[in-house]
């Protein structure tokens, strides 16, 4: 190649590679583009939330039933008698915008809100003649007049629980969006692990439907066990109004998410970890089923409330911790079972943070519930996804090993056809387990394959072999299935066609070896015999196997005869059934 050619390559190169853009230094080129555009447009601020939001925490001037009156700062728990009205009251010192609004948090509260003794807003509970409607902890957002300096502000308050009556939560003042954002500011790192664990609960789920060749459920249950965990934090963050304004949610999510949480994780440890255990755990699991269909009717039906059935259902999970943590040791002393002492670690994890949160419950922390739990949720979960993914990935190989030895149990390596093993079921089941159908068994024997092995070869008698097999199929088609039940048999089961149809796919396995041995230095040619199978008729599976056999081997000596009549040799010619005048001597 001259120099000048060599050097109008490199440039046209050198183009190329200018022409070729990195995707990487595009993003970030678009990117700093959009960057400069956000700051050469001039705009106005329109960002939510940026209005003042002010925490009223005092001081207010609280009065309880008896008369006693007593200056605090909010939040406040006084000793209060269930069902007594007290009252709390505060003067604002400022004037505020137009546009705000009041944020009282009502903890199974019934809230009466005054502004200079004049009504301003009351919290109605619906009434129900025959279910009792639960209380609810909820936010209240209560629109505000702009002139309010010197002017009280009353809150008038009452719970029929005892943990909440005498409850004073703070008190807050802002637009909408203010308070909205500040709401889920304090509650971002929950959010941020609701999020993880909704992810990773619907990819566990899914992922089973993908991978369904294997029993194994552990996934599902991991993953539903996330999305429980997800909502009771979801609702703890006292934020589920975000989703629903409905009583009954709002007042029940989190407790029937906390007494359904175990039965996906009993689940989980019964197919992946604790089998030894698994009636045991089913029985966990059922019972907590049956409790939580239980604290539905009590509550319902005015008996007991969630919180009244809360210690029942915190009184389960630590009997269930106990009862898990004895197996769990029981395993990995007794047994020293590795896929225990690997779980063990994140069990570990996962109970020290259920025993601190039923702990708070218990001395009525509610304003601590799932503090201690988030950060234990997910290290449990990093751990145990771990652990999971490397079992499901041994599942996996396990069953791909599974199905290979099935393959090699029920195919025949040399031509890929079904083996005897495979047609002994299959007509077994056509014959007996599904519903008795009719059918058409094709018995069939390669002719001279003996000879041609003695005279060319066993390689050539294996050629032999897989050329009539495709013959077979071929002539078939979609009809049925071909079986190598012997070393030059072959059979069939097809669907239940009269004769006169049966004689055109005879015809076509005919044509097929015809084609096949235009190719070869010998013949190929081969007996067959066939007949319905009547499920109506009383005839046992042996009987009609020989039965098709014997018109199999009256076909073969018909064949014989012709080719003695004739006085050919066997492979040194075509039998006369086979309509061809060629030898089957060496080509």
């Amino acid at each position: 190649m001259s120099e000048s050619n060599v050097e109008s390559r490199r440039i046209r190169l050198n183009r190329a590679s200018l022409l070729r853009i990195n995707p990487y230094v595009f993003a970030v080129a678009v990117l700093l583009l959009i960057l400069c555009l956000s700051w050469l447009v001039p705009s106005e601020n329109l960002k939510l939330g940026q209005a003042t939001l002010v925490d009223l925490h005092g001081p207010w001037t609280v009065t309880t039933a008896d008369g006693q009156i007593q200056t605090l700062y909010l939040p406040a728990n006084l000793d209060v008698p269930v069902h007594d009205v007290y009252e709390a009251a505060y003067t604002f010192d400022q004037n505020y915008p137009d546009g705000q609004m009041l944020r009282i948090r009502a903890s199974m509260q019934t809230v009466r809100v005054l502004l200079d003794n004049s009504l301003l807003f009351l919290s109605q509970k619906p009434d129900s003649s025959r279910l009792t409607v639960p209380e609810a902890s909820v936010w209240y957002f209560i629109p505000l007049p702009s002139d309010l300096q010197g002017r009280v502000l009353t809150l008038q308050l009452s719970s029929s629980e005892s943990s909440f009556s005498g409850l004073i939560n703070p008190v807050s003042i802002g637009t909408g969006d203010a308070l909205m954002k500040r709401q889920i500011e304090e509650n971002q790192f929950t959010i941020l692990i609701v999020i993880f664990l909704i992810g990773f609960g619907i990819l566990s789920m899914s992922s089973t439907f993908f991978i369904r060749q294997f029993h194994d459920k552990r996934l599902f249950y991991l993953g539903l066990f996330a999305i429980l965990i997800a909502v009771w934090l979801f609702s703890e963050a006292k934020l589920m109004q975000l989703l629903t304004g409905n009583r009954f949610w709002l007042a029940a999510v989190s407790y029937l998410a906390i007494a359904l949480m175990p039965v996906p994780f009993l689940l989980y440890l019964r197919a992946a970890v604790l089998e030894r255990f698994s009636r045991y755990l089913k029985i966990l699991a059922v019972m907590f089923l049956v409790y939580t269909g239980i604290i539905l009717v009590l509550q319902l039906s005015g008996v007991a409330t969630f919180i009244q059935s809360a210690i029942g259902t915190n009184a389960l999970i630590l009997l269930t911790i106990v009862t898990v943590v004895a197996c769990l040791v029981y395993e990995t002393v007794k047994h020293k079972n590795q896929s225990v002492r690997q779980f063990f670690l994140a069990a570990s994890v996962l109970a020290i943070t259920v025993v601190l949160e039923v702990f708070n419950f218990l001395n009525a922390n509610y304003d601590r519930t799932s503090q201690y739990g988030r950060i234990g949720i997910v290290v449990f979960f990093m751990l145990l996804s771990v652990s999971s993914v490397r079992a499901v990935s041994r599942l996996l190989d396990q069953e791909k090993e599974a199905a290979l030895l099935s393959r090699l149990a029920y195919h025949d390596i040399q031509t890929g056809a079904k083996n005897r093993l495979a047609f002994e079921r299959d007509i077994e089941n056509l014959m007996h387990n599904a519903g008795e159908k009719d059918f058409r068994l094709v018995m069939m024997d390669i002719n001279n394959l003996k000879a041609i092995n003695d005279v060319y070869g066993h390689r050539a008698g294996d050629q032999a072999i897989r050329l009539c097999y495709e013959s077979i199929i071929g002539g078939i088609g979609e009809t049925g299935t071909c079986y190598r039940i012997g070393g030059d048999e072959f059979a069939c089961l097809i669907n239940a066609i009269p004769d006169d149809e049966f004689a055109s796919i005879h015809d076509r396995i005919r044509q097929e070896l015809h084609r096949q041995e235009n190719e070869l230095p010998y013949s190929l040619d081969i007996a067959i015999g066939s007949d319905l199978y009547r499920s109506k008729e009383v005839l046992s599976l042996s009987d009609f196997l020989h039965h098709v056999d014997q018109l199999m081997y009256d076909h073969k000596r018909q064949q014989k005869n012709r080719r003695q009549t004739a006085d050919e040799r066997p492979v040194d010619h075509k039998h006369a059934d086979c309509s061809s005048d060629k030898p089957v001597s060496p080509k």
